[in-house]
């Protein structure tokens, strides 16, 4: 990991892992044809930015982008590389920042070799940010694990989700631990921004927060699910009543489920002690006589590691705290009957609303890290990184294969990244992938030949006003390396109007130099359309942020 490029191989096998899977992320991008070069200065969140991912060195890469794309005051080619962000030690003292930098040392070394690259080579570049919280570990996550298996996601068989950072801000000790480093990156960040603002353009990040999909079938009523750490369950527990941190004068008030008002002052799940005429038994079809934990109860009156369950300790994943006491719904249902028309039905629901809402509040607290974080670089002291220059990066997956919020597939319900935990505000723009698969002539029973994304994504991303970036795209990716479908001019000139209507900041095609057939770039349709004359340009006083 220490050529940001090789990044891009690790990003291109986990795609084709997912793919076998049966999902498929998104990558890619659209452009506009070279423009004329005037004299007028150009506001730089006016200008669109083509910065796709490359297999193996730059070489003459870049001129041949140029070359075949263009460039004009409007529009600039550079490269999108990934930083692998990797957090050294768990009990640092998070008031110290010289050690945390010293921590960080690593991270930092890979970010100046991206820019001197970019500086050298004359193009922008952006920084896709890869912390340790999906299958990867780093230092810190090995350690917060070894110490406390609840640190990390859990299925609902309460076994371990190894290598699954848990989301749960209930997790005191590693949020307190990940919001130290991130804010020193954040203020190194904001320094090297500060110095080369026209190599380093944009920052994306946290990449692809999502719950643990190890487990996923592609028959949803199969799969094993996550979040179940007992820091997530009770977390689940305090947000369905505005209780715990959510309470009013706690960290996260106002933060709650929005009917939580319902449940907020009732004694137990079944008892109605604030006279509304409703239990949360009642509404959502439970027995639960306390608020109490079923399985591993804890109290939030507990230290940070009080009660850790070592991961060297002995451990049963069947013991029970209380038989009927509160717990997350383990069960999804096995027909559609069971999933579409029952209380037990709701309350899954409402599962599946929190652990999507669980995601946005990490996407938005990163962001939040990241922009509010000032350098104290000599030079640059006091400076931020721009909250339209820095982004967010998320899988929609209640839009991948023509799904919708109101119809999604189970690659949502597994990883509960639905769009919507792409949006940010007020702190940074929004950040997608977007993938179309096209399977046109390779399914003989499919009732539509393509796996639509960006369709569906760019009327919901224009339903709340936002600026965004896609960060992974590709207009025509193949279903598998052994299929090859023929080239379809309706995706290409799908995606272009779309692009050109809804102007993203931020364009990365994924691979610019693909060799492995999955993802045609050169040579192909998706060249001829970042050539095809057109209008985009990305949207700026009216978006938020």
């Amino acid at each position: 990991m220490n050529k940001p490029t090789s990044l891009s191989v690790t990003r291109l096998s986990r795609s084709r892992i997912l793919l076998a899977l049966a999902f498929v992320i998104a990558i890619l991008a659209e452009g506009a044809a070279p423009r004329a070069q005037g004299t007028a200065t150009v506001n730089p969140d006016d200008i669109l930015y083509i910065l796709p991912t490359i297999d193996g060195p730059n070489n003459n890469e870049i001129a041949q982008m140029r070359s075949r794309i263009g460039e004009g005051r409007y529009v600039k080619v550079g490269f999108s590389i990934y930083i692998g962000v990797s957090m050294t030690d768990w009990n640092i003292d998070v008031t110290n920042r010289a050690a945390i930098r010293a921590a960080l040392a690593g991270t930092i070394a890979d970010i100046d070799a991206a820019i001197d690259s970019g500086r050298t080579g004359g193009y922008p570049i952006g920084l896709n940010l890869l912390c340790a919280i999906r299958e990867r570990y780093d230092p810190v996550q090995t350690a917060s694990e070894n110490e406390d298996r609840r640190n990390m996601m859990w299925y609902s068989d309460n076994a371990l989700a190894p290598g699954w950072w848990t989301h749960s801000r209930y997790a005191r000790k590693q949020l307190r631990i990940q919001e130290a480093y991130m804010r020193e990156l954040a203020r190194v960040l904001a320094d090297r921004m500060a110095r080369y603002p026209e190599t380093l353009v944009a920052v994306s990040g946290d990449g692809e927060a999502e719950l643990a999909l190890d487990r996923a079938n592609a028959d949803p009523a199969q799969t094993v699910y996550a979040d179940y750490s007992p820091f997530a369950v009770a977390e689940f527990r305090d947000w369905i009543r505005a209780g715990g941190l959510y309470a009013t004068g706690q960290p996260f008030a106002g933060q709650a489920y929005e009917n939580a008002a319902r449940y907020a002052s009732d004694a137990t799940p079944g008892s109605d002690t604030n006279g509304d005429g409703r239990t949360f038994n009642a509404d959502f079809g439970t027995g639960f006589n306390t608020w109490d934990l079923r399985h591993f109860d804890w109290k939030l009156t507990d230290t940070e590691t009080q009660r850790a369950i070592p991961l060297t300790a002995p451990f049963d994943p069947g013991a029970i705290s209380n038989s009927a006491g509160f717990d997350a719904p383990r069960v999804r249902g096995t027909k559609p009957s069971d999933y579409f028309a029952s209380p037990v039905v709701d309350y899954w629901k409402l599962w599946l609303n929190f652990r999507s809402t669980m995601l946005q509040r990490h996407n938005i607290e990163f962001a939040k890290w990241m922009t509010t974080s000032a350098s104290v670089d000599s030079g640059t002291a006091g400076s931020t990184m721009s909250k339209t220059r820095v982004s967010s990066y998320q899988i929609p997956g209640d839009y991948l294969f023509n799904g919708s919020p109101s119809n999604p597939n189970g690659r949502y319900e597994s990883s509960g990244s639905s769009w919507t935990t792409a949006d940010v505000s007020p702190y940074a723009s929004a950040g997608f992938t977007a993938f179309n698969i096209n399977i046109q002539g390779l399914c003989g029973g499919c009732p539509y030949p393509y796996f639509l994304t960006l369709r569906g994504l760019a009327s919901a991303i224009a339903s709340r006003n936002l600026r965004f970036s896609l960060l992974e795209w590709h207009p025509s990716v193949s279903p598998s390396e052994t299929q090859t479908p023929t080239e379809n001019q309706f995706l290409y000139d799908t995606d272009r109007v779309l692009l050109e209507t809804h102007r993203p900041t931020v364009l990365s095609p994924f691979i610019w130099n693909d060799s492995s057939g999955l993802y045609p770039i050169k040579n192909a349709g998706t060249e001829t359309m970042l050539r095809t004359p057109g209008t985009i340009r990305p949207k700026n006083t009216t978006h938020t942020p």
